[in-house]
């Protein structure tokens, strides 16, 4: 990973997502999911899971799962009901895997594995045209209005 793109990232990160609420989650696709906070948008293609500190409430491939329940589990709604309104009080970025770690209030997490050797995980976009993207490989790009894409 490029060490100057990995902090500018963090940065980024840190600046539009640290004491942000998440507003809303939707599927945009099979297998992609959409994080809305206010001023910026987190799309993730890769599994995801959240945490209550003590076990594992939700995994993106539980979505519309009946695992013996009268009704296919809705992610969203679980989502929401688990993280919607709380506040990011915490955030880590693993330099090596480009995974993301986002801790809410009340000791929930939402954790992001970028999976892939070749495929993105992640991208965060900003109000701004601002990104970052979790490349495969475990590399990150940074991309402004004012620099051009790295990787």
């Amino acid at each position: 990973m490029i060490e100057p793109d990995c902090k500018r990232a963090e940065e980024l990160l840190r600046s539009v997502l640290l004491s942000n609420r998440l507003s809303a989650v939707e599927t945009t696709a099979p297998n992609t999911w959409d994080f809305q906070f206010s001023g910026a948008h987190l799309n993730v293609s890769v599994p995801w899971r959240i945490l209550d500190g003590e076990s594992i409430r939700m995994g993106s491939c539980d979505h519309d799962q009946k695992f013996g329940l009268p009704q296919p589990i809705d992610g969203v709604a679980v989502t929401m009901e688990l993280l919607g309104q709380r506040r990011v009080e915490h955030l880590t970025l693993e330099r090596k895997s480009a995974d993301l770690k986002l801790v809410f209030e009340g000791s929930f997490f939402l954790d992001i594995f970028n999976q892939s050797a070749g495929w993105e995980g992640w991208n965060l976009t900003a109000s701004d045209g601002t990104q970052v993207i979790a490349l495969g490989g475990g590399d990150i790009a940074f991309w402004s209005k004012l620099t051009s894409p790295s990787s």
